[in-house]
């Protein structure tokens, strides 16, 4: 197990830390604890020092003793709001060579990210600069307070983000990459500790994804519009192509009275064709003319809504353009409810409008299941460089009764791209072959760090973008080509929820697990000198619930009490779990071959 101290020093940002390190170990799928002192440690723990001092060489053989420790310092200026400026963000940032590189604010230069020391009867891995400290800058969003412009909402402007260079890859979560990986050295070099990880997506896939339609407007034509538009025509007439299409759609609406925005179907068609099921957002309610033009109780809507959950398709909530600030959003989830008859609800904000300070709250008070509204404005890519879910830290110091202590319930699930940015103007959009670079990027970018891709193709565009039907299949193509767990926002915040609720404990040679909810699938990896030695669950006396092996083969599924099980080199995959199961995996140590 990870065993994380944090220096009596720094207990100032005691938070802020200790929501960091949840982050950091949840997110890898590592057990860990928070230890006050050195006596807690026990013999097969990975100690975590975090603090200003660095150990002596006294307190390292104390401390490391036949043990991993990772000495990580504390740069407190990463954990205060505007601790750091601008201008000394950008002289203090240095470039880790990765993947693509990574952009770490350290006010030391340094080569490498850790230095190793081992010998005989210590393995420490020193961190160069404060790794915690530079994920929590990024997923607090603290560069808000560096902006020196701000829109209506407090957001910045995509061009005032301080790592925008970089966001074309998820680099948060490439520092969860280098914990892992620098684990993975200890553990090799160290021969004697052993670490189960839980992977990320159920089958140890590269990486989840996850497809959305916003449902903004229904309705392209009405006679007022086309009245308004025919005199924006005139003043564009320079325009003809735009033009004559504009005159054939109005007519086309004028003598059948189809909506063309009502791009139900073709959606349906596509997704079909590669057996996925997708999230749609929804809105219930309008206060400004930029906000939906449908009511929720239309006939027609209502027929497509129960269409599309009947087909496994989730619906969420398109919150309102001021339920942002507004404490609207209770009433707004009420209306879905009551359609949908569901009652775990995601959201999104119209136009992604999200105010940092109050918008999460809201989203927290009504217990919307995840939010997906976090993104860049007018481009795409990672924003803050995190493709995971995570939860949002709450600034606000919360009372003694409450019991999330830093951060907020909602589950916050990034979106990478959406549609809207593929439109340069009114009249012009990005090419084909260019959205297309954009889209493979995206990809290739996230199959290197196991996250999360969020992808947004609203119903009106497939009308006001041509190619879009033809990018939108192309795009699901080559998703659907990978090894990729991709569902609906609700199933993915339930796989996360689920799997942070396995838990993974040792004893000696031996793995105890304990499923709380009911799981189709479910991986675990060994890290560690060991195979799989027994198979059984808690229940000793049936005989057929234990499995001992002198080999295992590698494609049977061992059928044992409340699960199936595979075992393949070093991982574990389980399948049809049931809720309340027991399991117990008994492990032996591989011994070197002699040579």
């Amino acid at each position: 197990m990870i065993a994380f101290y944090i220096e009596s020093k720094i207990w100032e940002f005691i938070r802020e830390i200790k929501y960091t390190a949840d982050f950091v170990f949840s997110t890898l799928g590592f057990e860990y604890k928070f230890i006050t002192k050195f006596s807690q440690l026990q013999d097969n723990d990975i100690l975590f020092f975090y603090g200003p001092t660095e150990p002596d060489e006294t307190d390292l053989h104390y401390l490391a003793f036949d043990k991993i420790m990772f000495y990580i310092p504390f740069e407190p200026s990463l954990y205060k709001p505007k601790g750091l400026n601008k201008e000394q963000i950008e002289e203090f940032t240095r470039e880790i060579n990765f993947f693509q590189s990574l952009p770490a604010i350290s006010r030391e230069d340094f080569d490498e990210p850790i230095y190793y020391f081992k010998d005989q009867n210590i393995f420490l891995g020193r961190y160069n600069f404060d790794i915690f400290g530079n994920i929590f800058f990024n997923l607090s969003g603290y560069e808000n307070f560096l902006a020196e412009t701000t829109d209506d909402f407090d957001r910045i402007p995509d061009d005032e983000s301080v790592f925008l260079e970089n966001s074309s890859f998820p680099f948060v979560n490439g520092f969860l990459w280098l914990i892992e990986r620098f684990l993975q050295d200890a553990i090799k070099a160290r021969g004697n500790v052993l670490l189960i990880k839980k992977e990320t997506w159920p089958q140890a896939e590269d990486f989840a994804a996850v497809i959305s339609h916003n449902i903004n407007k229904l309705q392209k034509w009405s006679f007022y519009a086309i009245f308004k538009n025919t005199f924006e025509d005139i003043l564009c007439f320079y325009k003809i192509k735009y033009v004559i299409n504009n005159f054939i759609s109005k007519m086309k609406y004028i003598l059948t009275n189809i909506e063309e925005y009502w791009n139900f179907d073709v959606i349906d068609e596509i997704e079909a064709t590669f057996n996925i099921n997708s999230t749609y957002f929804v809105g219930t309610e309008s206060e400004i003319t930029e906000d939906i033009d449908y009511k929720l109780n239309d006939d027609d809507l209502l027929n497509e809504i129960r269409k599309n959950l009947a087909n496994g398709n989730e619906i969420a909530l398109l919150g309102s353009i001021n339920s942002c600030k507004d404490d609207l959003l209770g009433k707004q989830k009420e209306l879905l409810q009551e359609i949908t008859n569901r009652n775990r609800i995601g959201v999104r904000q119209n136009l992604f409008r999200y105010d940092p300070e109050i918008t999460p709250e809201y989203h927290h008070k009504y217990s919307f299941v995840y939010d997906s509204t976090r993104s860049f404005l007018k481009r795409s890519g990672f924003k803050n460089g995190v493709a995971f879910p995570f939860h949002v830290f709450s600034k606000r110091v919360p009372s003694q009764k409450e019991k999330i202590f830093f951060h907020r319930g909602c589950l916050e699930i990034p979106l990478t791209f959406s549609d809207t940015i593929l439109k340069l103007s009114k009249f012009k959009t990005i090419s084909l072959e260019k959205a297309k670079e954009m889209i493979s990027s995206i990809i290739e970018a996230i199959q290197n760090v196991n996250g999360i891709i969020s992808l947004n193709f609203s119903i009106s565009n497939f009308t006001e973008i041509k190619y879009l039907k033809q990018f939108f299949s192309d795009t699901l193509k080559e998703i659907t080509d990978k090894n990729v767990f991709i569902k609906p926002y609700l199933e993915i915040a339930e796989w996360w929820n689920k799997r942070n609720s396995v838990v993974v404990q040792i004893v000696n040679d031996e793995i105890s697990l304990y499923f709380p909810d009911n799981l189709d699938n479910f991986t675990i990896r060994i890290f560690g000198d060991y195979t799989v030695f027994g198979l059984k669950n808690d229940d000793m006396s049936l005989e057929k619930n234990q499995f001992f092996f002198s080999y295992y083969e590698k494609d049977k599924a061992y059928e044992i009490e409340g699960a199936k099980v595979n075992l393949k080199a070093d991982r574990i995959f389980f399948s049809d779990i049931k809720s309340d199961t027991n399991l117990k995996i008994k492990l032996s140590k591989i011994e070197p071959e002699r040579e």
